[in-house]
């Protein structure tokens, strides 16, 4: 008899987790996670679905826009949410792993992993992608490994121009006595790794100063932003009036991806395809619909791509000589110098970079910005902008020229 009441019992809960894993099942191809929602969502008991806590919602967005202007820590954010009442269960402060994982999280973006598959979620979403985007860059260079003693801000931006090998950094000390006491400098040199580099050191204060002259170099002169961005509103205008074409192509690709996915399932299913492949192949395929119905979204709301390139670079070069003159930024600097330009490299202590297009442009006429005409029919203005073009053509011209 107890023999019997174990097999049933056995019975009874292997039948409840089977059914569990069938709901689940249910609930991840409608694109409802089947599990406690995360901070800025609520369960929805009565649909069973999950929704967006109106004001949670807004202290999560908040939190990322905060975490997105570069000057705030995990201990800041975990304070902001504590002064909002996201806390854990006993009231006290979240943990700065919590906080990295709300904004590590891909829901907010309409991604679902669970049980190591993708899926495509159907909530609302109230994080865009390029706030989501912009914060996973800033996690992205805080995550390099620094050094234990000192902070060095700009280790790892260049190269020696002489033989190739890294930038690193150390610390001397100085001492004063009757005057400043104990100083330490900070100074950068070539690592000599490959051979016997005749490079000198350069102090950080001269690094710091001239990397805030190419910044500013790649800045846009106030009088164009305004026109600049008219122009871009304008062209995204007609953009959309001939986005249709585009979504109509992407479309069709989403649903031959579709097919696609049925086609896998059916595999797995008649045990042709293995598992593992199966599941590796799933979440490519499902992450692929996801971007393009992203781009879908994209250009329905803001044209072809390149507007939202093109609208990215006016930002950034409006905001590089702010960035470049402010002072103790120097995180803030070095993250802004690595958008508009790359390649940075040392010789004979000076700093050199290739600028990114667009921005090359800027640098090429940044002695002369001064006596360029504010007028809008200035000939600079519109060689740089173009008044009878193509939106392809507005791109390439815009950013190479």
């Amino acid at each position: 008899m107890l023999s019997m009441a174990f097999s049933q019992a056995k019975y009874y809960v292997d039948n409840l987790s089977e059914n569990v894993k069938r709901g689940n099942r249910q609930k991840l191809r409608k694109g409802i996670l089947p599990n406690k929602a995360p901070y800025g969502y609520l369960n929805e008991p009565r649909l069973r679905t999950i929704e967006v806590d109106p004001v949670k919602s807004k202290i999560v967005k908040k939190a990322f826009e905060l975490f997105a202007e570069g000057e705030s820590s995990f201990a800041n954010l975990a304070r902001f949410f504590q002064k909002f009442g996201i806390t854990r269960y006993s009231g006290k402060m979240l943990h700065l792993d919590t906080v990295k994982r709300i904004l590590n999280n891909k829901f907010y973006i309409g991604i679902i992993h669970f049980g190591g598959e993708t899926y495509e979620g159907t909530h609302k979403l109230f994080i865009p992608h390029e706030l989501f985007n912009k914060v996973q860059e800033i996690i992205k260079v805080r995550e390099h490994p620094k050094n234990n003693n000192h902070n060095f801000t700009f280790l790892g931006l260049a190269h020696c121009a002489e033989c190739g090998c890294a930038i690193t950094a150390e610390v001397k000390h100085k001492c004063y006595p009757t005057t400043r006491g104990n100083v330490d400098y900070i100074y950068y040199r070539c690592t000599k790794k490959k051979t016997d580099c005749s490079q000198n050191y350069l102090r950080e204060e001269l690094l710091e100063q001239q990397l805030r002259v190419i910044v500013e170099k790649s800045s846009l002169p106030d009088s164009w932003i305004k026109l600049w961005l008219e122009k871009l509103n304008k062209e995204e205008t007609e953009e959309k009036e001939n986005g249709e074409s585009q979504i109509t192509k992407f479309s069709s690709e989403v649903q031959e991806l579709d097919k696609k996915l049925d086609r896998l399932l059916e595999g797995y299913l008649d045990q042709i395809i293995d598992p593992q492949v199966y599941q590796q192949k799933k979440n490519e395929l499902v992450e692929l619909k996801i971007k393009l119905k992203e781009k879908m979204t994209s250009v329905s709301k803001n044209g072809s791509e390149w507007l939202g390139l093109m609208r990215e670079f006016i930002e950034v070069a409006a905001d590089a000589a702010k960035i470049a003159r402010a002072k103790h930024n120097g995180e803030e600097l070095s993250f802004f110098a690595k958008k508009v330009g790359s390649d940075y490299s040392l010789n004979n202590r000076r700093l050199f970079c290739v600028y990114k297009q667009g921005f090359a442009a800027l640098a090429a006429g940044a002695g002369a910005a001064s006596a360029i005409p504010d007028s809008p029919n200035s000939p600079f203005l519109w060689a740089l902008m173009g008044s009878n073009h193509g939106p392809r053509s507005y791109q390439d011209r815009a950013l190479t020229s």
